[in-house]
This record gives structure tokens, sequence and C-alpha cells, in this order.
């Protein structure tokens, strides 16, 4: 309850894990021909001002450990790992 009344955002925290890499990232990007680098990870809010990587930076990262569930209208499925690897088949 009270943190969801203290004004921080979980996903633009620093994140503890710095030592990430973003290859899933980084080939969903290319598939859709959009640029995807330092600039667009600050864009993005992956990377905060102070250089480091968020926590949303570690949710799309390879190194991400937290379980997505993905609904689909006639089922679901469950996979470990970065949120681009996550969504697709």
């Amino acid at each position: 309850m009270i943190k969801l009344t203290d004004g921080d955002k979980f996903e633009a925290a620093r994140s503890l894990t710095q030592d990430l890499t973003f290859q899933a990232a980084e080939e969903e990007f290319a598939r859709r021909g959009v640029a995807f680098g330092e600039g667009q990870m600050r864009t993005l809010g992956m990377v905060g001002a102070d250089g480091l990587y968020t926590n949303l930076g570690l949710l799309l990262s390879d190194q991400c450990a937290h379980s997505v569930k993905i609904a689909v209208f006639n089922g679901g499925k469950t996979r470990p790992g970065s949120l681009y690897a996550a969504g697709t088949p």
C-alpha cells in the first residue's frame, strides 16, 4: 500500500544488476527496421540519467530472471528471460 502512494516507479528505479545484454531486443528492433542503441535506451527509460540501467532495462534484458505470462485468447505461455524473447513464438 505504501509503495503505491510514494511516487516511486519500479521500472524507473536503478537495477541492482548492471551486467546486462540486449541480444533479443537488438534482434527485435532490427527485425522491425528500428535503430537500437544508447540513445534509444535512454529515450525508452532503460538507462537512467546517471547512465545506469533501470529496472525496465533489466526487464527487457537477456538476464531478466522474472517469468512473464503472456495471455493469448486461446491459451497462454510462460517463458523466462527477456520480454522480447517471451513475446516471440
